[in-house]
């Protein structure tokens, strides 16, 4: 395995992880917006 694939498989697993985040704390931020609201 040569590294340019090593440093591939590590920057999509980095994207994953913050698009994971990104997208959880936009759910729960949606959903407590919601709960104040009503």
């Amino acid at each position: 395995m040569e590294p340019f694939s090593i440093i591939k498989n590590v920057l999509k697993f980095v994207l994953i992880g913050i698009a994971v985040k990104w997208g959880f704390g936009y759910l729960v931020g949606s959903f407590w917006i919601w709960l104040q609201d009503s």
